[in-house]
């Protein structure tokens, strides 16, 4: 069964949202299908950092479009198969071997991408399969926050975004869904 390369982003429209996908992202909050008892793993940032002042004092005091967006919070993942080919039903469990190349290599992507715009990535390893939640903070080349300028605002530019993930990861085994698919994520 073949095993796939997962990509997803959201544009976050205040600083509120930001707090509260950072909450998420580093587990202060509650989520109710995540196990408590094992923690999550920072990749990029720290646990003692505060992203949103981060992203606030980064920001500075450019005037901020009443549309703006202040951060994309984005969601990295692969099949539960690629994870745990022998038994994909088992909630939680990853190959130490499979996790760690696809972590070396999602890490490495993401920061040949987005460089310092990354604020913060944490590896989840509390669910039923181990992802990555990370923060971009969408600065263009001039250093104003300007999301259009880094996703474009086209599906075809995330459909890119898809296909140049899937390609960091195929040395994996991963491969891209198909192109053009009208599935959609269900929570």
């Amino acid at each position: 069964m073949a095993a796939y390369s997962i990509i997803r982003i959201k544009k976050l429209k205040s600083w509120g949202a930001v707090a509260g996908s950072v909450a998420h992202n580093a587990r202060t909050r509650e989520t109710l299908n995540a196990n408590p008892a094992v923690p999550c793993r920072f990749l990029i940032g720290s646990p003692h950092d505060d992203p949103v002042a981060v992203c606030q004092a980064r920001v500075g005091g450019q005037r901020i479009r009443k549309n703006a967006v202040y951060g994309v919070d984005g969601f990295l993942g692969a099949s539960t198969e690629y994870f745990r080919p022998d038994g994909p039903g088992q909630y939680g469990l990853a190959y130490k071997d499979r996790l760690d190349a696809w972590v070396d290599a999602s890490v490495a992507w993401l920061q040949s991408r987005y460089g310092d715009r990354v604020i913060n990535a944490v590896l989840h390893l509390d669910e039923a399969t181990p992802h990555i939640q990370y923060l971009i903070l969408p600065l263009d080349d001039n250093g104003k926050l300007n999301c259009k300028a880094m996703f474009g605002g086209s599906k075809y530019v995330l459909s890119q975004l898809q296909s140049d993930y899937a390609d960091a990861v195929a040395h994996l085994g991963l491969t891209r869904g198909r192109q053009g698919s009208k599935a959609k994520h269900t929570e």
